[in-house]
């Protein structure tokens, strides 16, 4: 897989990926907001990214029904944390066994992946990642 480091925005590539999800989302009777800022730019292996976003992506709508799914994500400093959130709170194991299989992935952008559920609050996905800086 050949490496393409370049400025992205995360926005769009949520939007993007979502767009081949768009049956299956319908099929589930869910929804997505895409609560990401227009302007939030990444600079990471663009295949990479896609690849642990589209698995993530496709896991909850996997296994969510009726529901809405959050995505948001904040800066800090060098570490984009992307948060997947949606209210169903039932799918914690079957949503972990399907994402151990990304981790090594996401490992390879710096990131790491963990998943917080509770009853009041559902289900969270966290993906962080390096954010890595531009050559001035």
């Amino acid at each position: 897989m050949k490496t393409t480091k370049r400025p992205l925005v995360l926005h769009q590539l949520i939007d993007q990926l979502l767009q081949s999800f768009l049956p299956h989302i319908v099929q589930q009777k869910s929804f997505i907001v895409n609560d990401i800022k227009k302007e939030m730019l990444v600079c990471t292996d663009e295949n990479i990214l896609a690849s642990v976003l589209s698995n993530l992506l496709s896991t909850t709508i996997n296994y969510t029904q009726n529901n809405c799914i959050r995505i948001s994500a904040k800066l800090y400093g060098n570490i984009i944390l992307l948060h997947v959130k949606d209210n169903d709170n039932r799918h914690d194991e079957a949503l972990t066994d399907s994402l151990l299989q990304v981790e090594p992935l996401a490992e390879k952008i710096g990131g790491c992946i963990t998943i917080s559920n509770n009853k009041m609050n559902g289900t969270t996905v966290a993906v962080s990642f390096y954010n890595q800086q531009l050559a001035a």
